[in-house]
């Protein structure tokens, strides 16, 4: 792997690490993952580096915002891409966030039926298709940990693209 794809992996492991422990992921931590996501440009790119990585930030800006405003997804996740999308290039930031939209809509479908809640999920599924988010309170819908989502667009991207980000 080249060095400089360590710490974008890193700032999603660790993502995942206190998102399943806390349930949400902390601005304390996104700020350190800001800080060195900038010094890994910088050291690794130099100045162009840098204003790539802002164009990949408005990446996940762009992408994450129309979900983050009705709450389909949550603000943490958006700010723990836009850290890590600092690292990589503006695709890279556009493909890792199509694959964990895959990864997210499987993970959610095997979480429900581990849970026994198959039935649940298709019964909710309908009610939005057809009536919009209102139509199933929110302690009914089903909900995942989103930055194993992201970890695993991650880990698709680096797989499909032979390590290079």
């Amino acid at each position: 792997m080249a060095l400089h794809l360590i710490i974008p992996t890193l700032i999603l492991v660790i993502g995942v690490g206190n998102d399943l422990k806390s349930r949400k992921v902390r601005n304390y931590l996104i700020l350190i993952f800001i800080f060195c996501s900038i010094a890994n440009t910088f050291y690794f790119s130099g100045v162009d580096g840098l204003k790539m990585g802002g164009i990949s930030l408005l990446v996940a800006l762009g992408c994450c915002l129309p979900l983050v405003l009705p709450k389909i997804m949550g603000a943490g996740d958006m700010k723990l891409l836009m850290a890590f999308a600092i690292n990589v290039a503006p695709m890279s930031t556009f493909y890792v966030f199509m694959y964990s939209f895959i990864w997210g809509a499987l993970l959610g479908l095997l979480q429900a039926l581990l849970k026994g809640q198959g039935m649940s999920l298709f019964h909710n599924t309908i009610a939005i298709v057809t009536s919009g988010k209102k139509a199933v309170s929110p302690e009914k819908l089903h909900k995942i940990p989103y930055t194993v989502a992201l970890l695993f667009g991650w880990l698709t991207q680096l797989t499909l693209t032979g390590f290079r980000g």
